[in-house]
């Protein structure tokens, strides 16, 4: 097959697994934010990441008082593409996330 077709495919599927993530809101387990690493942590929006090498799975994570939510996830191929979401997440919720280097 023609790589430029692959690419295209690829591409669109990427496109579309991009907005299914940007749109995965969900409540993590009620007891998550009495565990560890969450309990002593501040309430506030975090930036996890799976790994410091690509491709990596990129959470934005709410913590509230009880509750933890997983606002956002994405799947980045680069160092472009994570910081790009980052700044997508900043705009969309107002706020001043930062990946902190390990």
């Amino acid at each position: 097959m023609d790589r430029r077709i692959i690419y295209e495919i690829y591409k669109n599927i990427r496109e579309k697994q991009q907005q299914q993530d940007w749109s995965a809101r969900q409540s993590l387990p009620w007891l998550t934010a009495f565990k560890e690493p969450w309990k002593d942590v501040a309430v506030g929006w975090y930036v996890m990441r799976s790994r410091n090498t690509f491709p990596l799975h990129l959470s934005v994570i709410r913590k509230q008082k009880f509750r933890l939510w997983l606002e956002h996830a994405a799947v980045c191929e680069n160092k472009a593409e994570m910081l790009a979401y980052i700044e997508k997440a900043n705009v969309a919720h107002h706020v001043d996330l930062k990946l902190l280097e390990t």
